[in-house]
């Protein structure tokens, strides 16, 4: 039997969550990406003299563990392991959340006080798992991180089937995800290095180079993205990077201790790349997609050059709506982002509840162009069946699913 008790300690400002899970045989405390200093006592009753204490100093990463000294599992293997006290007191430096780490065009952050609560009501990452195949910067699954630590930490362990999966045709940028999942050290290295020199001159001789070294790469990404014009990422027919230099707003192109932090809940995450179909074949019955393609443009002159070689046209769109169509027929739960144009709401309409949203984007030099934009939410669920139907409510309904049958299992 396994108890999991998650502590929000109480009398300070800004304390970091951690989690103590009671097992038959120990007594682990999980941290979240924060650095600690650690003083952890157990006694069988209040004001009793300890039985066990250890103490830890130092960084505690998300899977780090600090262990009950060996001879202390004699003692926990008793019949009233549960009754046990636990006193925990924590001094935090910095507590760090893990949130995207790019900036990044079409980001959905501003949209997580909607999208979170539109969620299904049933949804937990101990048993199902979450895909986002068109990640860019990922600020749903980061929320989720979150949002369901705990059940993310009790999900099943393996590399075959971790409980978020992350997914994106450039190239760049999954390779960006995984060397920070891998080899965060060596990848902040290489960015301090870098942002020694931040000027346009700069931007654009990284921007020439074409390395090979997946480090490299990684950083040459951050670096391009936190320096270019509002966090585009385009490239051009030859499938070169193209976007120019943009305004320098921080001191600093990274922040070490967030890639710490995400390198820690990316333990987590399979992270893959390519094609978003081939991505989502192993969606089942009960797991969540968050589709947040390429949008469709609101205008004929609205949208920007490739994303990536191949660019996302209309003929995609309707092939995702097929998708759609079949990963709803498995049973899997769907949520879409896009523009609210007349064609988003023909394509998706059907399979889709789709709602009215408003979101402010930054991507036009222009004054005009960086004010609010109507936005579409869809789910492929019953509204009332979200975590908070209160906050769909609230939202314009422009369109309502047709039900569509499940493939028998």
């Amino acid at each position: 039997m396994r108890k999991e008790t998650k502590w929000n300690l109480r009398g300070r400002t800004r304390w970091p969550q951690a989690f103590l899970m009671f097992l038959p045989e120990r007594l682990i405390l999980i941290g979240m990406s924060t650095s600690l200093k650690i003083t952890l006592q157990k006694s069988i009753v209040p004001d009793q003299r300890p039985v066990i204490s250890c103490g830890l100093s130092g960084h505690l990463g998300v899977t780090d563990t600090v262990s009950i000294a060996s001879h202390s599992e004699k003692f926990l293997r008793r019949p009233a392991w549960r009754q046990i006290m636990t006193r925990l007191c924590i001094q935090t430096t910095k507590a760090v959340s893990p949130k995207p780490f790019l900036k990044w065009a079409g980001g959905k952050r501003q949209l997580l006080p909607t999208i979170l609560p539109a969620l299904p009501a049933d949804f937990d990452l101990s048993v199902h798992r979450f895909f986002e195949p068109f990640m860019g910067g990922a600020a749903l699954t980061w929320a989720l991180a979150t949002d369901q630590a705990s059940a993310m930490l009790l999900a099943p362990k393996g590399k075959t089937r971790r409980p978020l999966v992350l997914n994106d045709a450039n190239t760049d940028l999954v390779t960006t995800y995984r060397v920070i999942q891998d080899d965060p050290e060596a990848l902040i290295t290489m960015l301090r290095g870098l942002e020694h020199d931040t000027s346009a001159s700069a931007y654009y001789n990284v921007r020439a180079r074409e390395p090979t070294d997946r480090i490299e790469r990684a950083a040459r990404t951050i670096f391009l993205n936190k320096l270019g014009f509002n966090g585009l990422h385009r490239v051009n027919g030859s499938g070169k990077y193209n976007v120019s230099y943009g305004k320098v707003m921080k001191s600093s192109i990274f922040d070490p201790d967030l890639l710490r932090a995400c390198a820690g809940w990316l333990q987590h995450v399979e992270v893959r790349s390519g094609n978003y179909v081939t991505a989502l074949s192993d969606a089942r019955g009960g797991d969540v997609v968050y589709l947040d393609p390429p949008y469709i443009p609101l205008t004929p002159t609205a949208g920007f050059t490739a994303y990536t070689l191949n660019n996302f046209l209309e003929m995609d769109q309707w092939a995702l709506a097929g998708v759609i169509r079949g990963l709803i027929a498995r049973g899997v739960r769907v949520i879409l982002s896009n523009s609210n144009a007349e064609l988003t709401r023909s394509i998706y309409g059907t399979e889709l509840n789709l709602f009215a949203v408003s979101a402010t984007r930054k991507i036009g030099a222009s004054k005009s162009s960086r004010a609010a934009v109507k936005e579409v939410l869809g789910i492929s669920y019953d509204p009332t069946t979200s975590r908070n139907p209160a906050v769909l409510a609230k939202l314009h309904r422009l369109t309502t699913a047709n039900p569509v049958a499940k493939v028998s299992s």
